[in-house]
């Protein structure tokens, strides 16, 4: 049996339409990379996605797929915090569970880690289609230019979900995290820059067919929410608890 050096946390929340998309492609690159371990971890759906996690999984195991269905939602970086301390290999990553990076991004988060402690996926380094809204990308790159202003991180894209870790630095930035909500991408570059970790960047490119499902009213609310967490984490650089 080979031993997994990396592993992929790939977190759900309320995903059952995507689930089975999802669950084979992971067994398709679980069979091309048998030193890769996946650990799809659903986040305590509501709408069965959990169940049908389960129900995949149990019909077309694999050597080196996991799942983890959380009894009650945690957030995105709970899921992902549960899936590291489950995992024990030498390199650790996450990327959406609804694949909105193709899986051959892993590739590239692998080979840049041979480099750098943390490695993170920036869309603004491809020339790709734009399928969200221009209200959407207006208040993201607001959203980003605050974090770089505020946070002093030279980063023009934080909020990805594609980054990778060695383990060690995976372990000491996790154990100091503090955000749970929106701001915890952010929060992870600024604990890592605290404690002196080397952090590279590789591009990341949406798929074309990803759909963002985020109406009006949301994501006006969840950019109060993430400009709340941006003034939380420059107040815990200041106190220095990240260090």
């Amino acid at each position: 049996m080979i031993t997994p050096t990396l592993g992929i946390v790939l977190p759900l929340y309320n995903e059952r339409s995507r689930v089975a998309r999802t669950f084979d492609e992971v067994l398709l690159w679980a069979h091309r990379k048998p030193h890769w371990r996946f650990l799809l971890v659903d986040d305590g759906s509501l709408d069965g996605g959990g169940d049908e996690l389960r129900r995949l999984h149990q019909e077309r195991p694999a050597v080196n797929t996991e799942i983890l269905v959380l009894p009650a939602n945690l957030g995105k970086c709970g899921a992902i915090r549960r899936g590291f301390q489950q995992l024990q290999t030498d390199l650790l990553c996450f990327t959406d569970g609804d694949l909105a990076f193709s899986l051959d991004h892993v590739e590239r988060l692998e080979l840049a880690l041979e480099h750098f402690d943390v490695v993170i996926g920036n869309r603004n380094l491809v020339i790709q289609h734009e399928n969200t809204s221009l209200r959407r990308r207006l208040m993201g790159g607001v959203f980003n230019r605050l974090v770089r202003v505020l946070l002093s991180l030279p980063y023009h894209d934080t909020q990805a979900g594609l980054k990778g870790f060695r383990a060690s630095a995976a372990r000491a930035i996790f154990a100091r995290q503090r955000i749970a909500s929106f701001g915890f991408d952010a929060e992870l570059l600024c604990i890592a820059r605290s404690l002196g970790l080397t952090i590279g960047e590789i591009p990341a490119r949406v798929l074309d067919d990803h759909n963002y499902k985020l109406g009006k009213v949301k994501l006006l609310k969840d950019s109060l929410l993430m400009l709340g967490d941006i003034f939380r984490i420059r107040s815990n650089l200041r106190r220095r608890l990240y260090v």
